[in-house]
């Protein structure tokens, strides 16, 4: 009797079907992980963009503005700030952040941010959120970005308030 190498057919088709499980379990949970990573990429961009504006306008005491911008050249006033944001000190661009895509979106009250030569904001308890097409039925998702009252930035996950 000859010895051959390979696979039998019953060993390919548990093979086969192990992988089918392994591949219905895990990929909704992929997904899942790729839309939780575009928040916390849209969030920890703009946690940036807010973190240099506080510091340029200490370092140089000069108000530096953060607004949203759909030409990423002038600030817009629709308040859409998922549109782009730009970071001014008077009308030079320091930074810009492109416009979010794939259903992110961030809100705010605020029509733009000012940050004082002091690092302190002119407006009181500035926040952000940032979310996606889950918010409404799974709110922790989404992420808050809350300046205190000195300027300082922190970002909280979920639906927590600031």
């Amino acid at each position: 009797m000859r010895r051959t190498k390979g696979f039998t057919l019953v060993e390919l088709m548990i093979a086969i079907a192990i992988m089918a499980v392994l591949g219905a379990v895990g990929i909704p949970a992929f997904q899942s992980m790729i839309l939780d990573n575009r928040i916390v990429t849209t969030s920890n961009a703009l946690l940036g963009a807010l973190q240099m504006a506080r510091s340029e306008a200490a370092s140089k005491r000069k108000n530096i503005r953060v607004c949203p911008s759909t030409d990423q050249q002038t600030c817009t006033a629709n308040g859409n700030w998922h549109d782009g944001i730009i970071v001014l000190n008077d009308t030079v661009l320091l930074r810009v952040i492109p416009a979010t895509r794939n259903g992110v979106q961030i809100t705010s009250t605020l029509s733009e941010l000012v940050y004082q030569g002091n690092g302190r904001t002119q407006q009181n308890n500035p926040q952000f959120r940032i979310f996606d097409d889950r918010d409404a039925a799974k709110p922790a998702t989404g992420r808050n970005i809350c300046i205190n009252i000195i300027g300082q930035v922190t970002s909280l996950r979920g639906n927590q308030g600031c």
